[in-house]
């Protein structure tokens, strides 16, 4: 007798564990539409299953469409895999790696393709602002570092610096306009 109750318990409660074990999942981005209010997604989840329209909720004052192929956390919200949630969104083949402890970073990849990417850093305490743009190649390049007291633009091997007591240039050439 025991055995058939616990059976019948098994086939009962099934639906609701199928509901719990779908509720996170992983899945891959395959389109975005960023036209409406709210971004929405279309995913690939489990074993190739098509999810399309899943919302994706995003930090206030930040928004980002991240790249087909990306990676999502999927929540079906009460295990219903007819309204999905993305959660996170993130694409490991460009995300900036060995960040100090610490440090933020925004960043995008639009030339991943190329190995170019553009990147605006607040290390440390925030007291160190750093835009950088990088070329492909390592070579060339461009940032802004804007620290207190001291502004420095840098683009290859040129650069000038500002401060309250001075403006230092330092190039392999100085070239003058004529405006007249």
């Amino acid at each position: 007798m025991r055995a058939d109750v616990l059976a019948t318990l098994e086939r009962l409660l099934w639906p609701l564990r199928r509901r719990v074990l779908l509720m996170v999942t992983r899945a891959v981005v395959r389109l975005v539409d960023d036209a409406g209010g709210r971004q929405t997604l279309q995913l690939e989840a489990l074993a190739g299953e098509a999810l399309d329209g899943a919302e994706r909720f995003q930090t206030y004052g930040l928004t980002s469409s991240p790249p087909v192929g990306s990676e999502a956390v999927l929540l079906a919200l009460g295990g219903a895999r007819q309204h999905p949630v993305a959660v996170a969104v993130e694409d490991r083949t460009v995300r900036p790696r060995d960040a100090a402890p610490g440090t933020v970073v925004l960043y995008t990849a639009l030339d991943a393709d190329e190995g170019a990417a553009h990147r605006l850093t607040l290390a440390g305490n925030a007291r160190r602002l750093v835009a950088e743009c990088r070329d492909p190649g390592g070579a060339g390049g461009a940032t802004a570092t804007i620290e207190p007291g001291r502004i420095v633009l840098a683009c290859g091997r040129s650069s000038i610096t500002l401060t309250d007591a001075a403006i230092e240039i330092a190039a392999p050439a100085l070239r003058g306009r004529d405006t007249g």
